[in-house]
């Protein structure tokens, strides 16, 4: 009885079989997986003052991870920055916490970008007289 094994060659003329191949690519998914959860104790002490300030505490594992993702894209200044922009509308806006995304939604839409609008209408009557 014989095995068949299917084989593969790379651009550089390396032969591997499809099993290495796979066998490469959950280490390397494992590798990945740990690195996202080991942070340093500047990152850890960085997402406590965000966390701190962000207005709804929910999920904290989850945005402690989107904390650290974010920190690929912008750098954590600007990030709490943002938190402390938008915590403050909401506070001024009185908005309910139902409303308020969860910090690691916030974290992942890169909302410390977003323009924070002052003076929106609060009620329909007053967004209908501005037609």
């Amino acid at each position: 009885m014989t095995r068949s094994t299917s084989v593969s060659m790379t651009p550089e003329g390396n032969i591997y079989s499809l099993k290495e191949e796979a066998k490469s690519k959950k280490e390397g998914r494992k590798k990945d997986s740990e690195l996202s959860v080991t942070t340093s104790s500047v990152t850890m002490t960085l997402f406590e003052t965000f966390w701190k300030n962000y207005p709804r505490k929910i999920g904290k594992g989850h945005a402690r991870l989107a904390f650290a993702r974010s920190l690929k894209v912008a750098d954590a200044q600007t990030i709490i920055a943002g938190c402390h922009v938008f915590a403050d509308h909401v506070r001024s806006e009185g908005t309910e916490p139902r409303f308020i995304p969860h910090p690691t939604t916030w974290l992942n839409g890169e909302r410390w970008e977003d323009e924070v609008e002052s003076g929106a209408a609060s009620t329909w009557g007053d967004a209908a007289g501005e037609l």
